[in-house]
């Protein structure tokens, strides 16, 4: 219904031009560690996690990665 399709994370990272890493702070470690060893340091990667800077980011994936944080507010609204 959706078009969303169930991937391994090889395959995801394999196959897109951008990440998205959208996960809790606390979870980023393992995650990062197991995106970088599948090359995710040659994709852009975009992160909500709070707390981690983009210095952090690069020491995972490497000092060339294109690395985005983007900080949501959930007290703003639109409109």
């Amino acid at each position: 219904k959706y078009g969303i399709t169930a991937t391994s994370l090889k395959h995801l990272i394999e196959s897109s031009d951008i990440l998205l890493l959208c996960v809790r702070p606390m979870q980023v470690g393992a995650l990062a560690a197991e995106m970088a060893h599948l090359g995710a340091g040659k994709k852009k990667i975009f992160s909500i996690a709070a707390g981690l800077t983009i210095d952090y980011y690069r020491s995972v994936f490497g000092a060339n990665s294109e690395i985005v944080r983007v900080m949501p507010n959930v007290a703003s609204g639109v409109g």
